[in-house]
């Protein structure tokens, strides 16, 4: 049936709920993970040193994976002409490595199609933590409609505006409270869901996901290996209650 306002608020709370994972993927990927030492006592070394290899797995990854941008064949001259414009006026090799880096990272991308101001077919990456799509319960798992998010500030006020994509139409929404309200509609001349996801495997992992805790580990322990040799050079010897020792 059609999809209703409740039925897109009630899919948008399962997203946000899950955006929390994505974002723990992004955090591995900007090395911005806690490393987990305990309590220390007073005036030792507390070194957290992080070394990033989320952020360098998943950089080597990508840049093998679209390094070099894929090509295209066509069938005639023109139908070259008309994707070489859309594809340069894009800047589409970019947009492949953005799609590719969000699939290393948080196990999927998305791209947006859609038609600018001035009429003129345009694609951008979507954000993984800002996107998702909804899909019938078949075998076939079927697309019904796509959805982006994003924050707007507008009177001092920060609001949570969307997009709901479905075959020849976008309807504009702000989701308050927990609700989805409708604000507008636009026609399109897509005849299917004009937002693209592009998992990165079946399992929609990402490509350091299964190393997580080895990462972690070894953070853990080069600080541990940090924290003692600051220790050990800090450190000094008193002796007390001995006389004072002769030359020999």
């Amino acid at each position: 049936g059609e999809l209703k306002a409740a039925d897109i608020a009630e899919y948008i709370g399962l997203h946000l709920h899950r955006r929390e994972q994505l974002q723990r993927k992004y955090d591995y990927y900007d090395g911005k993970i806690r490393i987990d030492k305990g309590t220390k006592r007073a005036q030792a070394a507390n070194n957290r040193l992080n070394t990033n290899l989320a952020g360098y797995i998943t950089d080597t990854a990508t840049a093998y994976f679209v390094g070099i941008p894929p090509m295209y064949s066509y069938e005639d001259e023109q139908t070259a002409e008309i994707f070489g414009n859309i594809f340069d006026a894009n800047d589409e090799p970019t947009v492949d490595y953005e799609i590719a880096e969000n699939m290393s990272i948080a196990g999927e991308g998305y791209d947006l199609v859609y038609i600018s101001d001035s009429k003129e077919v345009r694609f951008r990456s979507v954000d993984p933590r800002d996107a998702f799509l909804i899909i019938d319960d078949t075998i076939e798992c079927n697309v019904l409609a796509g959805v982006r998010l994003w924050k707007q500030y507008k009177s001092r006020v920060h609001r949570s505006c969307g997009e709901l994509y479905l075959p020849g139409v976008t309807r504009q929404f702000r989701y308050e409270g927990g609700l989805v309200v409708f604000e507008g509609e636009r026609a399109t001349p897509f005849s299917r869901v004009n937002l693209t996801e592009y998992p990165n495997n079946r399992h929609r992992a990402g490509d350091f996901e299964k190393v997580t805790a080895n990462i972690d580990g070894y953070n853990l322990a080069i600080s541990d290996v940090a924290d003692d040799l600051q220790d050990t050079a800090n450190a000094y010897l008193v002796l007390r209650g001995f006389e004072r020792p002769d030359e020999e």
